[in-house]
């Protein structure tokens, strides 16, 4: 839902304090826009990729995490560029569909990403990571797009994915900072 659909309908049908419930929240647009007028609010999805990125947009990155955030994604991405010069092989065996859908240098940068994101002990790092890998599949992948079945060519250097997930999580990182002083003092989410 686009966040100005939201808003107007948080605004239309309910009063700061109220109790919003989003039962199919999806990525939390509703969550977030109800935290920013004023209101509590509630969201379920089936969906677990929907429900942790409802999770990080609603609550937001502390300011206090934000710089150790950075600096894991950064050692994230240092082990992965290790591994990719030591030309080490995946962690585990892939299915025919990840190999025809990444370059094999490509599988094996996200592979490293993975595999040194699952090593952070602390849950307030490593979901936000994972969110962050998961939103550089696509545009590392051998599709056009999401929605797009073709998989016309691509040049991805070596190095890339890495580099990108650590500027995909500075982004992340931007956009939380903007809205942070606007969720001040706004009611918490679950």
């Amino acid at each position: 839902m686009h966040p100005l659909s939201a808003s107007r309908l948080i605004e239309a049908f309910s009063a700061p304090g109220d109790w919003v419930l989003d039962p199919f929240c999806g990525s939390g647009t509703v969550l977030l826009e109800a935290r920013l007028l004023g209101r509590r609010a509630v969201g379920v999805d089936i969906n677990p990729l929907a429900a942790k990125i409802a999770w990080l947009k609603a609550r937001g990155v502390d300011s206090a995490v934000a710089p150790r955030l950075l600096e894991a994604a950064k050692q994230v991405a240092a082990g992965a560029d290790e591994r990719r010069l030591k030309k080490a092989g995946p962690t585990h065996p892939y299915p025919p569909a990840d190999r025809e859908l990444f370059d094999v240098h490509v599988l094996l940068e996200l592979d490293s990403l993975r595999f040194y994101i699952d090593q952070i002990p602390r849950e307030d790092l490593r979901l936000p990571l994972e969110l962050v890998l998961s939103a550089i599949l696509i545009k590392v992948s051998r599709r056009a797009s999401d929605t797009a079945a073709g998989m016309p060519p691509k040049r991805i250097a070596a190095g890339y994915t890495a580099k990108l997930f650590v500027r995909k999580t500075e982004e992340l990182l931007n956009r939380c900072k903007e809205i942070e002083e606007r969720l001040s003092g706004a009611p918490k989410v679950r």
